[in-house]
């Protein structure tokens, strides 16, 4: 699943299936956002992390790994028929 806030892909390893609806409070985790500040977006990752730890029981960790990837090498515009 691509890693959004986190511009990482993020894999699940958690061995869970099935679709879940989840809610982390940010505010709770420390996070307050403070609009063109440049700590803003390393503030609201930090955030994220804790929020998945502390209120989930979810951890990120930072491994390399093989990840499917789509290249697209060549793009047209379709012919008129």
């Amino acid at each position: 699943m691509p890693g959004g806030m986190l511009h990482q892909t993020v894999i699940d390893r958690t061995g869970r299936s099935g679709v879940f609806d989840l809610r982390l409070d940010l505010a709770s985790a420390g996070f307050t956002p403070t609009p063109g500040s440049p700590s803003n977006e390393m503030d609201g990752i930090n955030a994220v992390m804790a929020g998945l730890q502390d209120q989930l029981g979810l951890k990120l960790e930072r491994t390399k790994s093989a990840v499917e990837m789509l290249a697209i090498e060549h793009v047209e515009r379709p012919s008129a028929n």
